[in-house]
């Protein structure tokens, strides 16, 4: 999903179905809003996930939580993909 200017998706709404939603938060940073997903595991080693071109935090939908378990997990949409 490629967004510009205020034509981005409203995460009420449209993210309303977003896999591991209750890891999302959002953050401005670089003059862009980035929408992450984090676990709450700061005592565990950590892992960041990045996608590729044309992917999203979506990529990790079955594996986020079975890293969490034993990892603190950070999945980042980069600019320009999912939210």
């Amino acid at each position: 999903m490629i967004i510009s200017g205020t034509d981005r998706p409203d995460w009420q709404i449209d993210g309303r179905d977003w896999p591991n939603r209750q890891f999302s938060s959002f953050l401005q940073a670089a003059g862009l809003r980035w929408h992450i997903q984090r676990s709450e595991n700061a005592d565990a080693p950590g892992i960041l996930l990045l996608h590729g071109t044309g992917a999203s935090t979506h990529s990790f939908a079955g594996l986020f939580a079975a890293l969490a378990e034993k990892l603190e997990v950070l999945a980042v949409d980069l600019p320009g993909h999912g939210f």
